[in-house]
């Protein structure tokens, strides 16, 4: 039987980059080798041997953004070479970018069905750069435009959840053309049982309790309630701290807001896994997310999540079981939500129990499974 054959253009390909990265690295060793074959192109490509082709392209850094890298396939002709030889039957790209834009030419030229997983909610960035940086008001217009551009010439979009379903539905999207991809998380690395007594000596903690955020420190993460949360706690009487984990452009913002927080850079694997399952309460103030990882790894972990009602989230967090639903920007919401929580030890401990379960029934091989039988129905 002929194998199905998918060209992926993917600007991040470097495992545990950012979110996008982190589900293609889930992806790609659950890719069923006996019935499809595939190719990356990306101009970020990973650190180590992924088993496929990848072939790497040029790029400029992304203003604003420097560890983010603009492809620019277009400008070698080794990108158009390898798919020539390919001969790919279903073109898929991660991201309304110049890699994406070259991934939708080469589908119409070629007359190949395009998808798209819808990763990133770009749209919900503009105002937080417009506040920093007045002058982009001008150009929104143009660049809702723009990305509004990638999904008219898309062919079928995978949805992580029912907020950006009914997003790409109010841009005009055809709702026949799109399925659910939402993520999985691995609950043997993340899990209560990397709870231990060394923890919080590891960074020196002393409070009682841990609020933790795991994110990108960038601003369009809403880390502007993460500081006003923090305000709040500073001034109640409960032994509170905030552990924040991540690197970003924000994270001078966030030392200097925050100044008897716990900073730990970026973490990953057990690193990470530790930070999650040692903590009381996970906060997320983000209205950007199509899913949102950390929150699913946060549940697995069996740490309850108090988080913004809007996104990726609101699917995730059962309000009142597993969490808590805020209204986004609402820093009273959050401490009060979290206030109860912190309070009420057999309500945090009725929540942890729901955590896990609800994180147990979300594997990444169901997920990939549904996603793979797609690709076949759209040859």
């Amino acid at each position: 039987m002929k194998k199905l054959k998918i060209a992926f253009f993917v600007d991040v390909l470097e495992e545990n980059f950012d979110g996008v990265a982190h589900t293609y690295h889930h992806i790609i060793p659950r890719i069923p080798t006996d019935k499809i074959e595939v190719i990356f192109i990306t101009p970020l490509p990973p650190k180590n041997d992924i088993g496929f082709e990848v072939v790497r392209c040029p790029y400029i850094f992304m203003p604003l953004q420097k560890r983010y890298r603009i492809g620019l396939p277009a400008l070698t002709t080794k990108v158009k070479r390898a798919l020539n030889d390919f001969k790919p039957d279903i073109i898929h790209y991660s991201s309304p970018s110049s890699l994406g834009k070259y991934a939708i030419k080469y589908a119409q030229q070629k007359k190949l069905p395009i998808t798209n997983i819808y990763h990133t909610h770009f749209p919900s960035y503009f105002e937080y750069y417009i506040k920093r940086f007045p002058i982009l008001k001008f150009l929104q217009n143009k660049a809702l435009h723009l990305f509004h551009w990638y999904y008219q010439n898309t062919n079928y979009v995978f949805a992580p959840s029912s907020e950006m379903k009914n997003y790409l539905e109010s841009i005009g999207f055809d709702v026949n053309n799109i399925a659910y991809f939402r993520r999985g998380v691995n609950a043997e690395m993340f899990s209560p049982e990397h709870q231990h007594a060394n923890f919080r000596s590891k960074y020196k903690i002393k409070e009682k309790n841990i609020i933790l955020f795991v994110s990108r420190l960038v601003y369009e993460k809403d880390i502007e309630t993460l500081v006003k949360v923090y305000d709040l706690f500073e001034k109640s009487t409960l032994d509170t701290a905030f552990l924040v984990v991540g690197e970003g452009a924000g994270e001078g913002f966030l030392k200097k807001n925050m100044p008897k927080a716990y900073f730990t850079g970026k973490l990953t694997g057990t690193d990470l896994a530790e930070a999650y399952a040692n903590s009381t309460l996970f906060l997320f103030p983000s209205i950007s997310e199509t899913f949102g990882n950390v929150v699913l790894e946060s549940l697995a972990s069996g740490t309850p999540v108090v988080a913004a009602k809007a996104g990726g989230p609101v699917d995730i967090v059962k309000d009142g079981e597993n969490g808590f639903l805020v209204e986004p920007k609402n820093e009273h919401a959050f401490f009060n939500k979290l206030s109860i929580l912190l309070q009420d030890k057999i309500l945090l401990t009725s929540f942890e129990e729901n955590a896990r379960k609800y994180a147990l029934t979300q594997t990444w091989d169901a997920i990939c499974e549904r996603l793979f039988l797609k690709f076949k129905q759209l040859n």
